[in-house]
């Protein structure tokens, strides 16, 4: 083998390696998370998973990984429509990030904003007002992911 064909050869192993290694972790950070929140809704519109009085269900091991903090936090609608939250990226006070799932396909119905129970503790601002604490957030939908599946995000501080 030459010189050439060596280096060709490692120069293909090693880019076959790092697109390994790159699906590995793609599968590993976004399509495992993802099945694991569908599996966690499903528990809980079958009846498998039951929220507390404040809506929020502590995630058994197997379906933990669906959000940051180990909870899936669930609202039920004056039209009987079942929301389930799994938040993925906190910020300050009641900003975050994450997934919304909902018991009904979306239609026109679903606006560009959605009241969702979530907990946020009372804070005091820098500037020495204080907020109150809150126990539901306004998540404006980023993306519809599927029909039932949303990519949310509050910004409220």
């Amino acid at each position: 083998m030459s010189c050439t064909s060596r280096t060709a050869f490692i120069v293909l192993a090693a880019g076959i390696l790092l697109s390994a290694a790159v699906s590995y972790n793609v599968h590993r950070r976004v399509l495992e998370p993802a099945g694991v929140r569908e599996d966690a809704f499903a528990a809980l519109l079958a009846g498998r998973l039951h929220p507390d009085e404040a809506g929020v269900v502590e995630l058994p091991a197997r379906w933990a990984s669906a959000s940051i903090d180990g909870r899936m936090y669930v609202t039920r609608d004056s039209a009987g429509t079942t929301w389930a939250l799994y938040v993925q990226e906190r910020g300050i006070g009641a900003q975050f990030r994450g997934y919304a799932f909902c018991d009904r396909p979306a239609t026109a119905r679903v606006s560009t904003n959605v009241e969702l129970r979530y907990p946020v503790p009372a804070i005091e601002k820098p500037d020495g007002t204080k907020r109150p604490a809150m126990d539901r957030v306004i998540v404006r939908i980023k993306r519809v992911l599927n029909p039932s599946a949303y990519e949310v995000v509050s910004e409220k501080k």
